[in-house]
């Protein structure tokens, strides 16, 4: 039988676990490139995480679940009027709010559970980047949606 000595229990107990390599997204990035970014940045953001996470069905859920929310929300823009009851403002707000609950729901966990093990985060400037992606891609849809189907002969 094996001797257990002071020395040795201590040796056990200071092994840490070794913190993840990979980054991650915070919640402070991916709200910020949502919000000037509109959904498709948080969406590159949030399935990034996932990807990371070892989570690849999620990602492709988050693509999915985004691009036919943008498709729903363009289409009510269009025929629903709203923008004449609502301030164009309030739209980033609300897909914010949208991108928000989804970040609490199904990554909120992860992240801090990876920041407890010391693991590494992206700066905000790469939630920038996204944002300028988001932009670029959601710059026509909302200049569209406002100007209404009606009006794109007029340009």
């Amino acid at each position: 039988m094996e001797q257990v000595t002071s020395s040795s229990l201590e040796s056990e107990n200071d092994i840490l676990p070794v913190p993840p390599e990979y980054k991650i997204n915070i919640e402070k990035g991916i709200l910020i490139a949502t919000f000037i970014g509109g959904p498709i940045a948080g969406a590159i953001l949030i399935a990034e995480n996932f990807n990371r996470f070892g989570k690849e069905t999620s990602a492709r859920n988050t693509w999915v679940f985004t691009i036919l929310g943008i498709v729903l929300f363009t289409i009510t823009l269009f025929y629903t009027r709203i923008l004449e009851i609502l301030s164009p403002i309030t739209l980033p707000f609300l897909y914010t709010g949208v991108i928000s609950l989804c970040y609490y729901n199904f990554q909120d966990k992860l992240v801090k559970t990876h920041l407890t093990n010391d693991g590494p985060i992206y700066t905000i400037d790469r939630s920038l980047l996204a944002a300028l992606i988001g932009l670029i891609i959601m710059a026509p849809i909302y200049f569209f949606a406002y100007r209404g189907i009606e009006n794109i002969g007029s340009l």
